[in-house]
């Protein structure tokens, strides 16, 4: 399986492949990647300029055969990469729902996790 791992490196180049895997990521972990979710993860990545290249890698995406469109939403095509990924990638991922909330806490702990005062 880390073979599809590595193929996004070599397909997407260094500037999107990190989009790339948390993208799927989402997917993984939250059972499906929303519009809304892959617009917050684009837009954390690439920021303005984000709709066209979030355009190609989901085109990348779906053609590899990694995800799917069903009802609006993307989803894994195979369950054993769906398994494989989350388990490989779930542990240090905040989902796009929680990113913004994760954000603050974050900078209101400050760098070690805990307030100073």
């Amino acid at each position: 399986m880390s073979h599809m791992e590595e193929r996004l490196k070599v397909v997407l180049g260094p500037d999107l492949d990190v989009l790339a895997l948390d993208l799927l990521t989402e997917a993984a972990v939250t059972g499906g990647l929303s519009p809304q979710a892959a617009t917050v993860l684009a837009r954390e990545y690439l920021g303005e300029d984000w709709q066209g290249p979030l355009r190609d890698i989901l085109n990348i995406l779906e053609h590899d055969g990694y995800l799917s469109q069903r009802q609006g939403v993307y989803e894994f095509e195979s369950g054993l990469l769906r398994d494989w990924w989350k388990a490989r990638f779930w542990f240090a991922f905040v989902p796009a729902a929680k990113r913004e909330t994760y954000r603050r806490e974050l900078n209101r702990r400050g760098k070690f996790g805990f307030r100073a005062d």
